[in-house]
């Protein structure tokens, strides 16, 4: 277990929750369709799911999200986190997949945007 101990580390551990909470939020947003829940989405950098180690654990952030049936593989979800003293937004590049006959999923009506 590892206690926090200057005011600093407490601060930047807020902000992360708060920033990953915001990723989370926008990756609900951004596939709608699904009907995700928080467990169903984790919050990695794009290294850890490319299987290559980042020695300071930076990079950018990606969204994972749980397949839809057990045992499928998820699906990696473009992030952008910014967070600014008290206050963290994001933005999450969503992506629906067309069905094996090439047609939209079911529930995907035309919105009339082009």
């Amino acid at each position: 277990m590892h206690i926090y101990t200057t005011t600093t580390t407490i601060i930047s551990f807020a902000t992360d929750k708060e920033a990953r909470f915001a990723a989370k939020e926008a990756t609900f947003k951004a596939h709608p369709s699904r009907r995700l829940s928080f467990h169903d989405i984790t919050i990695v950098r794009r290294a850890v799911v490319e299987g290559k180690a980042n020695p300071n654990g930076s990079g950018p952030p990606v969204a994972v999200i749980r397949g839809e049936r057990e045992g499928e593989p998820g699906q990696t979800a473009m992030v952008s986190i910014s967070h600014d003293g008290d206050y963290a937004t994001a933005v999450c590049l969503g992506f629906e997949p067309a069905t094996r006959d090439g047609k939209r999923a079911p529930g995907d009506e035309d919105d009339g945007v082009d």
